[in-house]
């Protein structure tokens, strides 16, 4: 049997590696033969019926049948053992008021101390106060979008004052009116500056409805018992007359 020559078994793998995509002019200058040669070698070996070669893939991880595990860390991996989010204690960076704290008894004034303890008790006392609160808010802003509405400027400035901070070695307090600080003041258009509180206001009236009526349902439920209780008075009256008939009229000195 006639050997194949190397350069008919290296241009059918040529052909196969460009996934049946060479020509086989392109193959014929690789070997320095003929085009020609190259198509009876392809025609007479049947290259296009032979399966491409598959590549070796290579596995990501040696574990590969294992059961995937939960995210994290390893077991017996600490490095993020005891660890909390959020600032350090006592730390109140990031605040911008004291709504939106959280409230240790600790860090209470006195006279935030004296105001909780001379809160009313019962609850609809708390909601009518909740709900004069709420009419105030509402008022003033109301006030303040025709404060703005009637300026004839479209624009509309802000300023506000920054503390700049200063490196000082002393122990001394300082004085608050010798402190340096800048002025920024920043432009904003009219309309944008409406539309911020009406938003801010539509927030108060929609809370003020529902303390109204948290209130409301708070005295139908206050109407409820007191029905019940005046219907269990009315169903325990005296029946010593009816006693007397039945038992014999001197059962009452027994």
């Amino acid at each position: 049997m006639k050997t194949k020559s190397p350069e008919r078994e290296k241009a059918r793998k040529l052909y196969l590696k460009s996934n049946k995509t060479a020509k086989n002019k392109e193959i014929a200058e690789k070997l320095g033969v003929s085009a020609s040669l190259v198509a009876k070698w392809k025609s007479q070996d049947k290259w296009d019926s032979e399966d491409l070669p598959k590549e070796k893939v290579k596995s990501k991880s040696k574990g590969k049948n294992k059961s995937k595990g939960k995210p994290g860390a390893p077991f017996g991996n600490h490095n993020a053992f005891a660890k909390t989010s959020g600032a350090p204690p006592g730390n109140s960076y990031g605040l911008k008021h004291g709504g939106y704290s959280q409230v240790y008894w600790d860090t209470i004034d006195e006279a935030e101390r004296e105001m909780i303890q001379n809160m009313p008790k019962d609850e609809e006392t708390m909601l009518l106060d909740q709900i004069k609160l709420f009419s105030v808010r509402e008022r003033r802003i109301m006030q303040a979008i025709e404060k703005v509405k009637g300026k004839d400027e479209q624009l509309t400035n802000t300023t506000v004052k920054t503390e700049v901070r200063m490196d000082n070695d002393s122990n001394e307090t300082e004085d608050e009116s010798s402190k340096p600080y800048t002025l920024v003041t920043s432009t904003e258009n009219k309309h944008n500056v409406v539309a911020r509180l009406e938003d801010e206001l539509t927030r108060v009236q929609r809370a003020k409805s529902q303390a109204i009526a948290t209130l409301s349902k708070l005295n139908i439920e206050k109407q409820k018992i007191a029905l019940i209780k005046e219907k269990d008075d009315v169903e325990i009256e005296d029946t010593s007359e009816t006693d007397a008939v039945i038992y014999g009229e001197n059962i009452s000195s027994e």
